[in-house]
């Protein structure tokens, strides 16, 4: 099995390296390539997991952590030609089913699910707001289901919309810190489109009020700080 990991390493290593030169329609369209890559995805996750805090494995754990290091790679490569190249909805519909499929997939409380879209999000929420597509991605191509609204959070069947409300506190949360007066314009794209059902001045000031920093004075720490979205 050792030979066949070093064998796997080598020839991911090998793609991920050169991903940046194959074309977007041979990776999310054709051959069903990134179908495939979402299977490794998944397949090395749940080895590396199953292997996780097995003293008599630690050898076997290291290498599925390397080889699900170069899928996560080779996965934000991709969605970042996705959105930047025009070839977002087969990205989208393809990770769509496969997270449909293994969301309730997990291995010693550890839930696949929460894995992919921490790997998907730290892309997604950086680059939407430069992509050619923003508005027909978010109203056409971005799953509703994903997005932060009433229903989603009380279908109990729905699992994601919490992973996307986790996911973009820990993302804004720095970015509400900072003080230098200059708007952050992919925060407010990001926060009107994933939470649809808030009206967006609103949600602002409710973020502010929760993640500013403050001293004696909460409140007036908030409004004395440069808003920056």
């Amino acid at each position: 099995m050792k030979n066949n990991l070093i064998i796997a390493s080598k020839l991911l290593g090998d793609f991920n390296n050169f991903v940046d030169n194959r074309s977007t329609m041979f990776l999310t369209r054709l051959d069903g390539m990134f179908d495939r890559i979402l299977q490794w995805h998944f397949g090395v996750w749940k080895k590396e997991h199953e292997y996780l805090g097995q003293d008599n494995k630690l050898e076997e754990w290291s290498m599925y952590m390397e080889l699900s290091r170069m899928i996560d790679s080779i996965f934000q490569q991709i969605e970042i030609r996705a959105l930047k190249e025009r070839a977002s909805f087969p990205f989208f519909n393809k990770l769509e089913r496969h997270a449909e499929q293994y969301k309730k997939e997990f291995v010693s409380s550890h839930y696949y699910a929460v894995s992919l879209f921490n790997t998907f999000y730290q892309v997604f929420f950086l680059n939407i707001y430069g992509a050619p597509e923003r508005f027909h991605i978010w109203h056409h191509c971005f799953p509703g289901s994903w997005k932060v609204t009433k229903g989603n959070l009380e279908n109990s069947e729905n699992i994601i919309a919490n992973i996307s409300l986790q996911n973009f506190f820990e993302w804004a949360t720095d970015r509400i810190w900072q003080t230098n007066g200059i708007s952050y314009f992919p925060l407010d794209d990001v926060s009107a489109n994933l939470f649809p059902e808030v009206d967006p001045i609103l949600w602002a000031r409710i973020l502010i009020f929760i993640f500013t920093p403050y001293g004696e004075n909460r409140v007036r720490s908030v409004v004395e700080r440069p808003w920056n979205f």
